[in-house]
């Protein structure tokens, strides 16, 4: 497959993908104008990508999130019907069957979603839809399968009436460093390093008749809305911020707010409006990384409390005791000294 042709995305993946990426910090528009190319509206709109695209968008995010299962988090919190067969589709069949709604899935996801590739199968007793991630590195690979994966499953029970799922799944590739989240999304056994990645279910499965009540798509909602979701992370705005302040600044000062935001793959105005939800500024977090590392230094190295001021931005000794003494109650010298009276 030539990863380098462009396909739309449909608008409801990036309105409930940009609100995930929001509740971790993340602005997920303008992490796609700044990384990749300039499309304005990204929500507002199909946006435009090659696959090679969606690979560097993903990656960019993992190295933001330190999230490693960003593949299974993101299958359980997407909560729009991309996935699934339209309404009217499944009512064009007087009484549908699970075999019917597995087969309509794979159409609907290998038309809308070019990533990734399902293929139906039957063995001698099982059933079953095997996934190919059509991306060019690991990572974003194993991050598709992922999310496809638990996304399709979390569909057995709704549509099924029961609390059913799939028999057994494979994934093609090592077990990875973080497979005990695994068990929080998948109740069935698990089998890495396989040919394929699939998704098998019992043969008996196929014949039995779905619930398609006018409110099973509320329900496909509610399941996600009642389930466990990824809390809103905040907090690690803050992290990350002064993460960045350690890598670039330097004795001649700080960058700017709109450097910082830049680099966080926000907007400026986003970044005020996370952390003015923390009642905290940009101007407040520099100057909790300074008192920080003033600590951290004055305690673990021997520079001298000139160099820690000049290190910090300060433009003399005298400027950094006044701030030090503000912030700790006492001089520099008096804290490294003894730092736990």
């Amino acid at each position: 497959m030539n990863t380098t042709t462009q396909f739309p995305i449909l608008k409801e993946y990036m309105s409930e993908y940009s609100k995930f990426f929001e509740d971790l910090g993340v602005d997920l528009e303008y992490l796609y104008q700044t990384i990749l190319v300039r499309c304005p509206g990204l929500v507002a709109r199909k946006p435009i990508l090659s696959i090679d695209q969606v690979s560097a968008l993903k990656s960019k995010l993992y190295d933001l999130l330190s999230l490693p299962h960003l593949g299974l988090a993101l299958g359980k919190q997407v909560r729009s019907s991309a996935f699934l067969p339209s309404r009217s589709a499944l009512f064009q069949v007087h009484q549908p069957t699970f075999e019917y709604l597995l087969k309509a899935m794979i159409e609907t996801i290998n038309v809308t979603y070019p990533t990734v590739s399902l293929r139906y199968f039957e063995t001698e007793n099982a059933a079953g839809l095997q996934v190919t991630a059509h991306e060019p590195d690991a990572a974003s690979k194993r991050m598709a399968i992922e999310t496809v994966m638990v996304n399709v499953t979390n569909h057995f029970p709704v549509f099924l009436g029961e609390a059913v799922g799939p028999e057994f799944m494979t994934f093609d590739y090592a077990k990875p460093t973080y497979a005990d989240q695994y068990d929080q999304y998948f109740s069935c056994d698990l089998k890495f390093s396989a040919e394929h990645s699939a998704i098998l279910i019992p043969k008996e499965l196929l014949h039995a008749n779905i619930v398609i009540a006018e409110s099973s798509y509320a329900c496909v909602r509610d399941l996600y809305l009642n389930g466990s979701t990824l809390p809103a992370k905040l907090s690690s705005l803050s992290k990350r911020l002064h993460t960045y302040l350690a890598e670039v600044h330097s004795g001649d000062g700080f960058p700017a707010l709109d450097a910082a935001a830049s680099h966080l793959c926000l907007s400026p105005r986003t970044l005020r409006r996370h952390l003015k939800l923390l009642n905290t500024s940009y101007f407040e977090e520099i100057q909790s990384y300074r008192r920080r590392s003033a600590i951290d230094l004055l305690i673990n190295s021997r520079d001298s409390i000139t160099d820690i001021a000049l290190h910090l931005g300060f433009y003399d000794s005298s400027a950094f005791n006044n701030a030090f003494k503000k912030w700790m109650g006492r001089t520099p010298r008096q804290f490294r000294m003894n730092p736990y009276p």
